[in-house]
């Protein structure tokens, strides 16, 4: 499901330079169906493997250093197109875009995270589970 999102969202980037120019609406439309739903697929699939695979201890800096680098490049991808359209023009740049989008799902086609079926087992007891083990009222009363 991860690979799949992965390669549908990035894949339908490709579709967007293909409309043509006095009637792009229906394939921009398509594309961005695609997108979305590419995206929603990848995106859950995706954070729920982060999390599953991260030790509580250290999850919300996974979160955060996750978010980080996914939010912290879009002023930079955003200067780059900038310049880039400015440069060679709109349709290379969305050309450019489309190709480095779907060049960015490469990764996902590797063995590691193609062939994972099943969540690990967590290595760590929760750190709730490591603290409740005996309540203080029940240890009072024993002694």
């Amino acid at each position: 499901t991860l690979v799949f999102g992965g390669v549908l969202s990035g894949g339908a980037f490709l579709l967007i330079p293909l409309a043509p120019a006095d009637d792009a609406v229906p394939i921009v439309l398509t594309a961005m169906t695609l997108i979305s739903f590419g995206v929603v697929l990848f995106n859950v699939t995706g954070l729920s493997l982060f999390q599953a695979l991260t030790p509580q201890r250290i999850l919300g800096r996974m979160n955060a250093s996750r978010r980080w680098l996914v939010w912290g490049t879009i002023p930079l991808g955003n200067l780059v197109g900038g310049v880039l359209a400015a440069t060679i023009g709109l349709r290379p740049t969305i050309t450019v875009g489309a190709v480095g989008a779907s060049l960015c799902c490469g990764f996902l086609l590797a063995r590691p995270v193609r062939t994972i079926r099943r969540l690990p087992e967590p290595e760590e007891p929760a750190l709730l589970e490591e603290l409740v083990e005996l309540p203080l009222e029940t240890q009072s009363a024993e002694t």
